[in-house]
This record gives C-alpha cells, structure tokens and sequence, in this order.
C-alpha cells in the first residue's frame, strides 16, 4: 500500500523591505514613470498600456550579488497579472547582460513573487556567469494585447544563499551532451527548492579550485566524463564533512570512495521499462518516485553501513530487485537521471535532506498528496499517456477504470511518432515500432474498454520531430534527405514537414489508427523547431495549414466521426513563431479543439497563459487546456490543480487535459461524477 507522505514546498524568507538605494536610485525606462514611494518603503509602478503607445516598461535597480546567493525574488501586491504577456529580468555587468523569465507563485496572502534562479540566467553565448559581478537589475513588464492599464506595488526583494551545490558540467566532463546535464541541473534545483532547500550551481572550474565551502551538499547530476582532478576535488569536498549526492555516474573510483559499487550498465529488454522507484524507507516506505527509463547503471552498497532505500518497479507493475538508491555515510548514489518534483520525489528527497542538513531547511509551505474539491467540474477531463501500453497489473481494463472512477473523459494515447506506430499494421511505409507485450495492452483490448466506459480514445501522433525513432530510421531520413536543415545549414533532427514523402508517411500512419476505432486524432510537434530554420515564418505556417487540412481530409474519408485536435503553444506569438496558425485551424474546421500546453506550476502564470488562449479564438469552449502535472515546466499537486481547474473553467474553456499520466496520477484527482455526453 502506497504511503501518501505530506512534504513542504519552499517559501522565500518573509522580510518584507527593500533596499533602501532602491528607491533613490531607481532608473526609469523609455515612457516609464517614476515608482512613487508609500507607506512602509513600498513602490507603486503605473504601466499606462491602455493608453500609451509602448510594448513594454521597465525599470533598472541597483543590486550587489554573491557567489553564495542562489536565487532572487521580488514581491508584489497583485492579484493577477493578466495585463501582461511577458515578464522579464535582466542582470548587468558592464556591457553584458543576463536575462530569465521568472517563476510566478501567488503567496500564502495573496501576494505575487517573482523568483529567478542563478542558472536560469542566460545570454547570447549561454549560462550568464556575470552573477556576483552584476551591478544593475532590469525589470520589464510587456504587454498583453488588451492593452490595459495596470498597477502593481513592490513590497519586497530578497537575495537567497544556498546550502546545496549543484555542479553544471561543461563540453569536458559532458561532451556533446551540456544540454541534457543543465536540463539535470535546473530540475534538481526545482526539486530541492519543492524540499525545502536553497541551492545553486557551480562550474566546473569552481570544482577544480574546490571554491565550494558555502555548501552542505555536493551534487552531480549527470558528468560522464569527469577527470582525475574532479574527482580528487570531489574526495576532498567530502573529507570536509560535506554529502555527496551522484545520479547515473560511472566512475569506478568515486563508486569505491563512497562504499557503492556500480554495476555494468543494464538496458531494459524490448517492450519493458522501469517506471518509478519504490521507496524502503523511513516515513516514506511504500512512496512510488514516477521515474520511466529503459537505461541504468544498476548499483549496490559494499559495506554494512550502507544500504539500499529504494527499488526499481517496471511498466508491468512488477517489483524488479534493482537498486534505484543506495544511502551511505558519504551521502547517496542513484542509478539514474533525477526525477521531476513530483509530490513523491520531492517528499522522499526531504526526508534524505533532513537527515543531513538539520534546521537548514526554508520557511515551508505544504505542498502534498491530499485530495482537494474541486469548486468547478469542467466539461471535459483528458490525460494524456505518453506510452503505448497501459503500465498497470489489469492492463487497460484496471487504468481505464480508474480513469472512469476520476470523471476522466478522454485519454490521449501515444500510438505514432512519424511513420512508427505501435500497434501491429500491413498499412503501405507504415513501420511497426515495438508493440505492446500482453493482450490486455494492445489497441484493440484499450478500444473495448473505453468503449465499454464511454470514455473518448484519441490517438497521439507526434509528427516531425524524431526523437525515440529507430537509428536506422533516422539514418534513411538522413540519407533520402528528409531531414529539416537549421538556417546555416545544419542537419536538425526533424522531418521536413515540406517532404511531401514525409507528409504520406504521416498520413498513412494516421489512416491506419483511423481504421482502429479510434474517437480522435490528436496532433503533437505539429510545428518547426524551436531553432532556427531556412523557411520564413509565413512559409512555414501555409506549410502546417495545408498538412492539417490533409489530415482532416484523411481521416474523413475513412470515418467522418473522427474528431481532429492538436497539442498547440499557449501563446499566440509563441506559436506564429513556429508555423502554428491553431486559432485559424479551429475557425476553418481543420480541428475541432485544440489543447495549449499551458504548462506552469503558479496558477497565477497559468491564468496568463489562459487569457492569451482565450482571446486568440471565438469560442473558448474549442480550448482545453493542457495542466502540467508532471512536464519539465511544472509538476503540481493537488492544491495547484484545484486553482488552475478553477481558472480553466472560469475563461468558458471547454475543459483540461493532464500532462502526464503516471501510477500515482489518480491519488492527485478527486472523485468525480462523469459528465454527460
């Protein structure tokens, strides 16, 4: 029996002041009216949008940062900030700049802070190193296309030191792969901050010159290549007394420093993967961590002192003997990547913190697993399930039921990614990917029983990009020269949606899941890349236009009933920017509603995103929006669904869909009636 542990989730430090050069000093932007002082050294900024003719306001500060600082927050009275579009900060150093988009988390009294970590800092050549050299902070408001005038009150700016370093590789220590470790890095600074832990990041030259000593904890995240002297630093970090904590490393010498030994590593057999880790124990025992992968490096303690505290379980809903996490004197040791901050990761990583870093955790504020009422039912609730197979003991017959407990309406299943599907067909250049194992996982099995519980099946079709395919498949695109080349003629990995072999590839993929039963198609990557590309803009857009229109031409020739939707950018801008014309697809009838990824873990930016959705069609009711669950961007609990349901609801949406489905998904859910169709 799974265990629901109540954990805490950080509150910056409650000192409600500004510096006091702020408000002498303060530098008005272009049209920016001076912030007038009130009571208490609050300011009020004035944003006239509504009837001035300027983008954005932004005011400059001065600031003096630290190395041992890990973040900054700004607090302001505000119940919403839908006037605006965009809001940003920027750190100067002279010439340089640094720029982050802020998290948004509405406070426990209604306040709204803002919070930039150090390494969401970033400038044209990447990471902003500039940090404790900076010496200006800017703050930039942007419009929303209301235009309307706004006010907002500043009563607080904190900087917030660190007990936790995180180390951020470099092309050294991760060669060709400093993308995925700052992915690693800035998910387990959201996973300590949910802890209720400060932490920061380092270099890998603050590592060779052991420049650490602020810190409590030492954590490598993903370095596969470290050198000797990053290892000696290391050893030499915890004869200090400090914690080590490793996730996927290799290194024999450091597994020998820390009484583990890793094991070679081990790939999941076709059709299986590990989902979650089990957790043994303390308070937590019985916690399952939502943690999917086919790779580990499989490890065990080698002296009595050390032990393992947690367990793989795998996508059949077995218990496997392999050791997610081994705890020894020296620190902790994972054998793989670390997990997002669901309520189980991070309760489980409170309790190793706590042991560790006692009376150095944060003011908290509870962040858990209880079941809140919803005030509103919205008209729709979907979930998305980002694998062919159910991952339950019953098969699809035990997840739909729970679907059906929860008032779920519609599931959207990942049955195609470009031409793979995973199901077995005979359809023309359609390649079978692998297949579900166990009758009661396969296609035809899922549409008996959502038929059965009258719940909406929709096949999830990833379009262009190619990640997950075959090697092979990768390499005969590459090779017929298929493949999307970036604007200085770098091959990207994504079909080129102009290839019009790579459109009848998609669309013999979708006339075969047609051909299924299915109730819908739903349409994911339908749009460029994020990086740069040859085609223009307006190129780029007819292109997606007229391939959505083939797709609902497709599938009405084989059953008209078929409803047409796509996983869309929240922002209008945003998605213009990467071909994606959703508010005309839904008023040509090329889709029947679209699902923006309105991903955030403050409900108050969730509201943001939902006015720019909302204003951007006729009729709301064709939205719904897309809640992050458990998504890179956000990870909520129950408390965060409640409000940003209610705020989905209140804009006329025509429901939500959760981001993504994982076993411990329905614990977040209340129970529902169903809505009638």
């Amino acid at each position: 029996m799974r265990r629901a542990c109540l954990i805490w989730f950080v509150s910056v430090s409650a000192i409600w002041a500004l510096p006091t050069n702020w408000l002498t000093q303060v530098v008005c932007g272009d049209l920016a009216q001076k912030p007038r002082v009130e009571q208490r050294d609050e300011m009020v900024f004035n944003l006239p949008f509504g009837h001035v003719e300027s983008e954005r306001f932004y005011w400059d500060f001065p600031v003096q940062l630290s190395d041992q600082q890990s973040s900054i927050s700004l607090v302001f009275k505000a119940s919403t900030l839908a006037p605006f579009q965009n809001i940003s900060i920027h750190l100067q150093r002279g010439q340089h700049w640094g720029s982050a988009q802020p998290s948004i988390e509405q406070t426990a009294d209604g306040h709204v802070r803002l919070t930039c970590t150090r390494a969401s800092f970033t400038d044209e050549q990447g990471p902003f190193t500039q940090w404790a050299q900076s010496s200006w902070l800017r703050l930039s408001f942007w419009r929303n296309a209301q235009r309307e005038d706004a006010t907002l009150t500043l009563v607080q700016f904190d900087a917030t030191e660190a007990v936790i370093g995180i180390l951020l590789p470099d092309e050294r220590v991760a060669p060709g792969e400093t993308w995925l470790a700052a992915q690693q890095v800035r998910r387990l600074m959201g996973l300590f901050q949910r802890a209720g832990y400060t932490s920061a990041p380092f270099s890998v030259r603050e590592l060779e010159d052991v420049r650490l000593h602020s810190f409590h904890v030492i954590v490598v995240p993903y370095a596969p290549r470290l050198m000797p002297k990053h290892i000696d630093a290391l050893k030499r970090c915890s004869e200090q007394g400090k914690k080590l904590m490793f996730f996927y490393q290799s290194s024999r010498e450091l597994a020998e420093w820390m009484r583990v030994e890793v094991m070679p590593y081990r790939a999941a057999k076709p059709g299986l993967c590990w989902t979650a880790w089990s957790w043994s124990d303390g308070s937590c025992a019985g916690t399952l961590v939502p943690a999917p992968t086919t790779n580990l490096l499989p490890l065990r303690p080698t002296t009595s002192d050390g032990r393992i505290v947690a367990t793989w379980r795998d996508n059949q809903g077995v218990q496997t003997p392999w050791a997610a996490c081994v705890v020894t004197p020296l620190g902790a040791w994972f054998s793989y990547l670390p997990p997002l901050a669901s309520v189980e990761a991070v309760s489980v990583m409170a309790q190793v913190l706590k042991t560790w870093l006692p009376g150095k955790e944060t003011s908290p504020r509870t962040f858990g697993v209880e079941q809140r009422s919803w005030t509103q039912k919205p008209k729709r609730i979907g979930v998305w399930i980002p694998h062919p197979e159910s991952r339950n003991l019953a098969g699809w017959s035990g997840a739909v039921q729970q679907f059906a407990a929860h008032g779920v309406t519609d599931i959207f299943v990942h049955l195609q990614s470009g031409g793979t599907v995973y199901f077995p067909v005979q359809d023309r250049a359609v390649a079978t990917g692998q297949t579900p194992l166990r009758p009661e996982d396969s296609l035809e099995s899922l549409v008996k029983v959502v038929r059965k519980q009258q719940i909406r099946l929709h096949a999830w079709v990833t379009c262009w990009s190619v990640d997950g395919m075959s090697a092979a498949f990768v390499t005969r695109m590459k090779e017929q020269n298929r493949l999307l080349h970036g604007a200085s003629g770098n091959i990207l990995p994504w079909l080129d949606p102009q290839n019009t072999a790579n459109q009848d590839l998609l669309l013999d993929g979708v006339r075969a899941l047609a051909r299924r039963g299915v109730n819908g198609i739903h349409l994911d990557y339908i749009r460029y890349p994020d990086q740069d590309v040859r085609e223009k803009p307006d190129v780029q857009q007819a292109t997606l236009t007229r391939f959505v229109q083939n797709v609902r031409h497709c599938v009405q020739l084989v059953d008209p009933r078929i409803v047409i939707s796509a996983a869309v950018y929240p922002t209008p801008a945003a998605a213009l920017a990467r071909g994606q014309r959703w508010s005309e697809w839904i008023e040509n009838g090329s889709l029947d509603f679209v699902c923006p990824m309105t991903y955030a873990n403050s409900s108050t930016a969730f509201e943001v995103m939902v006015q720019a959705c909302v204003s951007n069609v006729k009729d709301p009711a064709r939205i719904l929006f897309g809640l992050g669950y458990a998504a890179d961007e956000s990870q909520l609990d129950s408390r965060g669904i409640a409000e940003q349901v209610a705020a989905a609801c209140a804009a006329g949406s025509g429901g939500v869909v959760f981001f993504a489905y994982d076993e411990n998904m329905p614990i977040q859910l209340p129970k529902v009636e169903k809505q009638s169709r």
